[in-house]
C-alpha cells in the first residue's frame, strides 16, 4: 500500500530507501541517523552528503582517529589530559650512591661557606643547594661543624696529594722543598673560592689539627731526604722546619688572597727570600 500523496515516508526502513538528488535532499532525522549508524557499524549511505552529526559522534566526543587506541571496532581518540600528563610528567630522580651524594653535599658546602662564611652559612641553604633535605645533611655530618670539618679535610687531602706528587720527583731536599712550596701556591691560586677553608677560624680545633698533620707530613719528606743522604740532622730540628714552612706558608697565602694584584711568581719569590736561609741552616745541621 502506497503512502498518501504529498506525505513523506515514515519509519527507518522507509527512510533508508529514500533517494537523494542534489541539494534538495533533506538529511535524515538525527535520532534515526545515529541509531542506524550504530547498528550497522558503517557510515550512512553515500548517495547524499555525509550527515554532520555522524562526523561528530555523540555529544562530548570527537571524530575517531584510527591507530591511537585499539580493542574495539570504533577506534578511540587519545584524551587531551593524557597528552598533558605524558608531556609534563617529571622523570624519576636517580638514587645516588652514598659516596657520590656525599661529594655533592661537600661541593655545596664549600660554595656556601665560601660565599657566606662559616657563621652566616645555613644548613637549610646547603641542603637546598645539594638537592636533599636538611635531615639527610645532618644524618651524614651530624652538625654544621661536622660538615665544615669534612670540607676542610677534603681540601687538605687534595692539597697533599698534589704536594706529594711533585715532591716525589725532586732529587734533593732543597729542590723538594722548593717544589712543594710552588705546588702549594699553585693550589691556592687554582682554588681561590674555597682556599679560605684552610685558614678559617670557625673551628680552631680542626684547623690546628690540620696544621699539625701538614707539618708532620712535610717533616717526614725532609727527613727521608736527610736520612737517604747520610746526614745527621736532628728529628726535632726537622719537625721545627716543617712547622716553620707550613705556618709561614699559610700566613703568606692568607695575605696573598687579600692582595690578588700580586702575581703567584712574585709571592713565591718573596717567600723563598724569607725562608731559604732558615731552611738551609737546618739542613746543614
Amino acid at each position: 500500500m502506497e503512502p498518501a500523496r504529498g506525505r513523506e515516508p515514515v519509519g527507518l526502513h522507509a527512510q533508508r530507501k529514500r533517494q537523494c538528488t542534489g541539494r534538495d535532499c533533506a538529511p535524515l532525522p538525527r535520532r534515526a541517523r545515529l541509531h542506524g549508524h550504530r547498528r550497522q557499524g558503517r557510515p550512512p549511505d553515500r548517495g547524499g552528503a555525509a550527515p554532520a552529526a555522524a562526523d561528530r559522534g555523540s555529544a562530548g566526543t570527537r571524530k575517531p582517529v584510527p591507530g591511537v587506541h585499539g580493542g574495539s571496532r570504533d577506534q578511540g581518540v587519545q584524551d587531551d589530559r593524557t597528552d598533558r600528563a605524558m608531556t609534563t610528567a617529571t622523570p624519576a630522580r636517580r638514587r645516588l650512591p652514598r659516596g657520590e651524594r656525599e661529594e655533592q653535599m661537600l661541593d655545596a658546602g664549600e660554595r656556601i661557606f665560601g660565599m657566606r662564611g662559616f657563621r652566616s652559612a645555613s644548613m637549610d641553604e646547603i641542603a637546598e643547594a645539594s638537592g636533599i633535605t636538611k635531615a639527610l645533611l645532618y644524618q651524614y655530618f651530624g652538625s654544621k661543624e661536622g660538615l665544615y670539618e669534612a670540607c676542610l679535610e677534603r681540601g687538605r687531602a687534595r692539597l697533599f696529594e698534589q704536594l706529594q706528587a711533585v715532591a716525589d720527583k725532586a732529587s734533593s731536599p732543597l729542590r723538594r722543598l722548593r717544589a712543594v712550596v710552588a705546588a702549594y701556591f699553585d693550589y691556592i691560586d687554582e682554588h681561590r673560592g674555597s682556599a679560605w677553608l684552610l685558614y678559617a677560624d670557625a673551628s680552631m680545633d680542626a684547623v690546628n689539627e690540620m696544621r699539625s698533620r701538614n707539618a708532620e707530613v712535610l717533616a717526614a719528606l725532609i727527613m727521608r731526604d736527610v736520612n737517604g743522604a747520610g746526614g745527621s740532622v736532628r728529628a726535632e730540628d726537622v719537625e721545627l722546619l716543617g712547622h716553620l714552612i707550613v705556618g709561614s706558608g699559610e700566613q703568606v697565602a692568607r695575605w696573598w688572597l687579600e692582595h690578588p694584584e700580586l702575581s703567584k711568581e712574585d709571592v713565591i719569590a718573596r717567600f723563598h727570600a724569607a725562608t731559604d736561609g732558615a731552611i738551609a741552616a737546618v739542613l746543614r745541621g
